[in-house]
């Protein structure tokens, strides 16, 4: 859904007014929720006979394609959350001291120990699973990231939400990810299929609270989604996220002249010039950090 491919399901705003007296002060009404669905409105027969609606054919057919495309699956999901960018720092130094919390289907994964201490440019490299998944079922896949305070409460710094659904019904998901492998195992049940070629994007999704609509930063992730019997007859490998040795470099700035430079004294029509290099980086603990000579 992110290519802008429609999604599978529709959604309708959930409303609740307040009740006063006789009628419902329809000024004063406030979310409630979301409704997702997928389906459509038909007109139903009744038999006086059998004292039972029957549907009609379109309702037949609707029901026919929600058992084609909407088949319910166990599905494997591997989370991969790869760095933080630009966090809003929490603490008095103007930094943070992030940690990540994962939640999918009442299950909840991440801790205050694999926190990154002083960082608003964290590098996590976490990898968390969730295997025998059902969809359709509980599918919102929710990754916030929290400031570790040691004497008082923790604070979120912020969170996003996908929803799995949308991603395993789309059309373009089925066409790049699964149809593939699958049709492949499907000619040869016994065959190994190689799956390292498919290549789930890497995503920057941003971070929101409550009380703001304004991003709190960003994390660097993949999400991986993947039928059981693709990995019972697949090779795919859980991706390496060590990050590489660092490499010692030298760099070398040689400014040979400078050329057409506009005077600055407007008594003399002249200059006294220097130069100034800054090597703007991140220091070991994430952080900008700038270099001047």
């Amino acid at each position: 859904q992110e290519k802008g491919s429609a999604l599978p399901f529709k959604r309708l705003q959930l409303q609740r007014g307040y009740f006063s007296g006789a009628k419902t002060q329809r000024k004063n009404t406030r979310s409630v929720g979301v409704l997702k669905y997928d389906g459509r409105v038909s007109l139903l027969t009744y038999n006086k006979e059998t004292k039972l609606y029957i549907p009609a054919e379109e309702f037949k057919r609707g029901t026919e394609l929600r058992e084609r495309y909407f088949k319910e699956a166990k599905v494997h999901i591997r989370v991969y959350v790869i760095a933080g960018i630009n966090l809003m720092p929490k603490d008095k130094n103007n930094l943070a001291d992030p940690y990540l919390c994962v939640e999918l289907g009442g299950i909840k994964k991440g801790k205050r120990d694999d926190r990154i201490e002083e960082s608003t440019q964290p590098e996590f490299n976490q990898f968390y699973d969730f295997q025998n998944m059902r969809l359709p079922g509980a599918s919102t896949l929710k990754i916030s990231v929290y400031d570790y305070n040691q004497y008082k409460k923790d604070l979120l710094i912020g969170s996003t939400s996908i929803d799995l659904e949308d991603r395993w019904y789309s059309t373009k998901f089925k066409e790049d990810i699964l149809d593939g492998p699958r049709t492949m195992q499907r000619k040869n049940p016994n065959m190994v299929v190689d799956l390292t070629d498919i290549k789930f994007p890497l995503e920057r999704r941003h971070l929101y609270t409550p009380k703001t609509s304004v991003s709190q930063g960003a994390l660097d992730m993949i999400v991986e989604m993947w039928q059981d019997d693709q990995l019972i007859y697949g090779t795919r490998p859980v991706l390496d996220l060590t990050k590489p040795a660092g490499i010692p470099v030298e760099l070398r700035v040689v400014i040979w002249e400078a050329k057409d430079m506009v005077a600055m004294d407007t008594i003399s029509q002249t200059n006294d010039l220097y130069v100034k290099v800054i090597l703007q980086g991140i220091n070991e603990k994430g952080n900008p950090q700038e270099e001047v000579k």
